[in-house]
């Protein structure tokens, strides 16, 4: 487990980098998962040690945006917290992967406004799928009033 004075100053930095308090919650929760795993000092940790590490979470089939975050906090860690000379630069974190949206198709949208009774969410629905917004897009505006 990683001690108290390397947690805070993990800690301080990422607030002082302008992080948000759920990413270095997520960070620090890595950042521990990591060392509890392989039960080493952060002076004593390798390339390989990451290597091996973002490997075995790929091979526990960990989605790719978990390893990415693990990398990413992994390299955080020791380029800005401990100012570790690794050559952190050759690791490889897996591309992110690339989805395609999920479309209705024209019957299902006609379906879904036919059925809605309240006209202004009928309006709201007609408008959407008219105009191509995009539902965050919306509700932003909104939100601005």
């Amino acid at each position: 487990m990683l001690d108290q004075h390397y947690s805070q100053q993990l800690t301080d930095k990422l607030t002082l980098k302008g992080y948000i308090p759920k990413t270095i919650k997520v960070y620090s929760h890595f950042i521990n998962q990591f060392f509890n795993t392989l039960n080493k000092t952060p002076e004593s940790i390798t390339k390989t040690d990451i290597e091996n590490y973002l490997l075995s979470l790929i091979n526990k089939n960990y989605y790719t945006a978990t390893v990415r975050l693990n990398g990413a906090a992994l390299l955080f860690f020791f380029h800005c917290v401990l100012k570790k000379q690794l050559d952190l630069t050759g690791i490889i974190i897996p591309k992110r992967e690339q989805k395609l949206p999920k479309v209705l198709s024209k019957q299902q949208v006609m379906a879904m406004i036919q059925q809605t009774t309240n006209r202004k969410h009928k309006l709201l629905l007609m408008f959407l799928y008219s105009s191509g917004v995009r539902i965050s897009e919306c509700l932003l505006s909104k939100a601005l009033k």
